[in-house]
This record gives C-alpha cells, sequence and structure tokens, in this order.
C-alpha cells in the first residue's frame, strides 16, 4: 500500500471525525425535548372476563436528541481512533482486506439508527426495539465476519454476506409492516425510504470490493467509499429527524 493513499484515508478520517463530532454537539445545542415513551407488553389476567387480555406498560421515556446524537459522537470516538493512537494498526488491518474498526462502529452506530427508525414509525416495545438492535449488529458482525475469514482463502467464501444480507432484511420488513398500518407522517416515510437505500448500498460496495470491479480492485478504495456512506447515511438521518421533529419551537 502506497503511503499517500494511507495518509489519505487517515486525513478522510480525521474530517469525518470533526464532521461528526459537530454534528453532535449542534443536534444537542438545538433540539428540543421531544420524547419516546418505550413501553411493555404483556398479558394480564382479567378477573372481570376470566381470560388473558394484552396490556402495556410504559418502562420510560427516551429523549430523541440524545439518542440522535449519541450515532455521530460515537461514530467520532472510531474515526478519531483510527486516524490517531490506533492507526498503525488500522494500516495494518487494511493491508490484509479487514478492517475491524468499522465493523466494531457499525454494529453500534448503525442498530441505534435502525431502532430510532423504527420508534419513529411507532415501535415501542422494549423487547421489539431490543431485537432489532441485536438484528442489526448480527448483520454488521457477519460483515466483520466475512473480512475475517477472506484473509485466509483463495476463493472468496460468501456464505457470511449472505446470512448477514438475510439478518440485515428482517428489522426492515418488520419496521415496513408497522408502516402499512401505522400511517406515519410524511417525514418518517422518507426517512424509511433514504435510509434503506443508503443501507443497501453498503453490501454493493463489499461485493465489489470481493468481486474487484473497476477501481473496487484495491481495497483502499472500497473503504473510502465505506467512510463517505457511512458519513453521508447519517448526515441525512441526523437532519431528516431533526427538521421532523426536533425544530426548536
Amino acid at each position: 500500500m502506497k503511503n499517500g493513499e494511507l495518509t489519505k484515508l487517515r486525513e478522510m478520517n480525521l474530517f469525518a471525525a470533526i464532521f461528526h463530532l459537530v454534528q453532535g454537539i449542534v443536534v444537542l445545542v438545538l433540539a428540543n425535548d421531544f420524547s419516546i415513551t418505550i413501553t411493555r407488553g404483556f398479558l394480564k389476567f382479567d378477573e372481570t372476563t376470566r381470560s388473558l387480555i394484552p396490556a402495556v406498560e410504559n418502562l420510560f421515556d427516551v429523549k430523541l436528541a440524545y439518542l440522535i446524537a449519541s450515532f455521530p459522537f460515537i461514530t467520532f470516538i472510531f474515526h478519531l481512533l483510527v486516524a490517531t493512537v490506533f492507526n498503525k494498526k488500522y494500516n495494518e488491518d487494511l493491508s490484509k482486506g479487514i478492517n475491524p474498526f468499522r465493523w466494531a462502529e457499525y454494529s453500534i452506530s448503525s442498530s441505534i439508527m435502525m431502532i430510532i427508525i423504527a420508534m419513529l414509525v411507532g415501535i415501542s416495545d422494549f423487547g421489539t426495539l431490543l431485537l432489532i438492535f441485536s438484528i442489526n449488529a448480527t448483520m454488521i458482525l457477519f460483515g466483520y465476519l466475512m473480512e475475517l475469514i477472506n484473509q485466509f482463502t483463495e476463493k472468496t467464501v460468501w456464505s457470511p454476506f449472505y446470512f448477514g444480507v438475510f439478518a440485515g432484511l428482517i428489522p426492515w420488513i418488520v419496521v415496513f409492516l408497522v408502516i402499512l398500518r401505522s400511517n406515519p407522517p410524511d417525514f418518517v416515510i422518507w426517512i424509511f425510504v433514504s435510509i434503506a437505500i443508503f443501507f443497501n448500498l453498503f453490501p454493493i460496495n463489499m461485493t465489489l470490493q470481493y468481486k474487484k470491479i473497476g477501481k473496487w480492485k484495491d481495497y483502499l478504495y472500497g473503504e473510502k467509499v465505506y467512510i463517505i456512506l457511512s458519513l453521508v447515511s447519517k448526515t441525512i438521518l441526523v437532519w431528516q429527524v431533526f427538521a421532523g421533529t426536533l425544530q426548536p419551537k
């Protein structure tokens, strides 16, 4: 790997770190106090009807501004780490065709993004949100497994990719089914569509890397695309949610 390319990647990571930090701060400074109540659904025995009936209990409120700001801050931390104290390891890993830092960050930040979208369409059950977070994180960890395994193979092993695609589809199907019944505001529909498109660009980028198509023959090119996709998708979600729910009155 050329030192010039690694230097450019370091600069991209530093820029992304600063950009995400600023976004997170701006959201916290400007946002209102809009909150979403997290609930727990269960069955209880009705003495009158002598039967089990569904019941809902309010658990706690989540201030949306804190949740929205959390994933830019998390992304900031990881970009800063790979550009500074872990830059040597980052470069060594890239030479092997793997970036564990990326997958660790995505497993948290993209899963937070997914539960924000779920909450905005009306999913408030704690257990459901926990499952959505976990399944999305599982998808990301399959991405890590894809890179981990294929460091040592001559022929690309696609099983982790396929498993990840399956896991990644489930939260989107759940959210889509709720949208069909809940009739959410237009801005929520736009969030769903735009972020769904960007989420699908990540596996496309991975496919192009492993198929070695065009500029993607160079692993570092795919890494640059990951950084850009991450920055753009998170920026879009932050400001779409801000415009729809968090604008100060």
